[in-house]
């Protein structure tokens, strides 16, 4: 199964891996079986019109994305630690 992922397994950790792999096919399996269910009880969903609305790039930072070496540059996240 590891071949067929391309995956490269250490010989030590082959066991182990098959394992997680067995494990990962059979809840796959078993998302498969399901046949769904009834919604839980709660306020009915809502749909708002698919309409295009205009855009605006005010108080973003402005910003050189790639710099003279090529380097690509992210802006500082407002808020973030």
């Amino acid at each position: 199964m590891a071949a067929l992922a391309r995956l490269a397994v250490p010989e030590d950790r082959i066991d182990a891996v098959a394992g997680e792999m067995d494990r990962i096919l059979n809840f796959m399996g078993e998302i498969a079986r399901w046949e769904g269910g009834e919604a839980a009880d709660g306020p009915p969903t809502t749909r708002r019109a698919d309409e295009p609305t205009p855009t605006s790039t005010d108080g973003l930072m402005p910003t050189k994305h790639v710099d003279d070496l090529g380097s690509v540059t992210v802006p500082p996240i407002k808020g973030a630690s």
